[in-house]
């Protein structure tokens, strides 16, 4: 397994994000953080030690977890929720949590674990009112209602503020993912960017899951990715802790010496 003395521990890993570090729809065993340890066969893989519903204000909260777990790498997960403009958000007619977001509460949507997206002719007909209302606010000068920038970077910065006391061995930080959702995934766009700028402010690892999950044709094999307009499936989880696990691997391997066992052929992108 970990080709190395006996005598050393496998570092401790940290996911933190929001609902796809549990594996949020497809159950715990096939989530991002699941498939990701699996994929280097590290022995966490089977109850990997998560931290869900973290957004961009919540850096306090993650760094004394990561301190009473005794952390040693930090694979995150951030940026959905600030780019996630439903109706009631778009309009401030709800509250959302300083500490999470409520929409992504599983008790309250749960698509089925095998799904996979299909539009609707209604969905089609929610994105284009929100697209249109998004569009208005940008019209009249209120862009930041929409995606606020700045408040992005600050959000981002704080969050390493945050860790930096911590002296971790390794942070991963995610980009966002797309999404079949033309709004969400526009902002996420626009959004990866100032992720990996982000990442390399703070000499972080940057896990660049966009890229690899837009080079997908768009149409069905695209949306195989996805269970619904914004969450991963199984196909997309598995893609995306692969992503992951490379990633961890070479961390491990280059700045903690650790010799992992070869991947066994798992690595791979979901192939539709």
């Amino acid at each position: 397994m970990w080709g190395i003395c006996k005598l050393l521990q496998p570092p401790r890993v940290l996911f933190a994000g929001g609902c796809h570090v549990d594996g949020f729809p497809v159950g715990a065993d096939l989530s991002i953080s699941a498939v990701a340890l699996r994929s280097i066969d590290h022995p966490a893989a089977t109850a990997p030690e998560s931290l869900v519903y973290m957004n961009l204000r919540t850096g306090p909260k993650l760094a004394e977890a990561c301190r009473e777990r005794q952390t040693e790498i930090l694979v995150l997960q951030l940026g959905h929720y600030e780019t996630l403009p439903r109706f009631e958000k778009l309009l401030r007619i709800r509250r959302y949590r300083s500490d999470g977001f409520s929409m992504a509460d599983p008790e309250t949507y749960i698509p089925a674990p095998g799904r996979r997206y299909q539009p609707t002719l209604k969905a089609r007909s929610i994105q284009a009112r929100r697209l249109a209302l998004a569009a208005a606010f940008r019209a009249v000068g209120l862009g930041n209602r929409v995606f606020d920038l700045a408040a992005m970077v600050a959000g981002l910065d704080s969050i390493f503020a945050n860790l930096a006391p911590l002296g971790l061995r390794a942070i991963l930080l995610l980009s966002p993912f797309p999404c079949p959702d033309p709004l969400s995934h526009s902002l996420r766009r626009r959004a990866a960017p100032v992720f990996a700028q982000a990442a390399q402010r703070h000499g972080c690892v940057y896990v660049d899951a966009f890229t690899m999950l837009e080079a997908f044709p768009a149409g069905p094999t695209f949306n195989a990715n996805f269970a619904d307009a914004e969450h991963l499936s199984r196909d997309g989880h598995q893609g995306v802790g692969v992503l992951i696990g490379q990633h961890l691997r070479r961390v491990i391997e280059s700045g903690i010496g650790y010799q992992l066992k070869p991947p066994d052929g798992g690595g791979q992108a979901p192939s539709n």
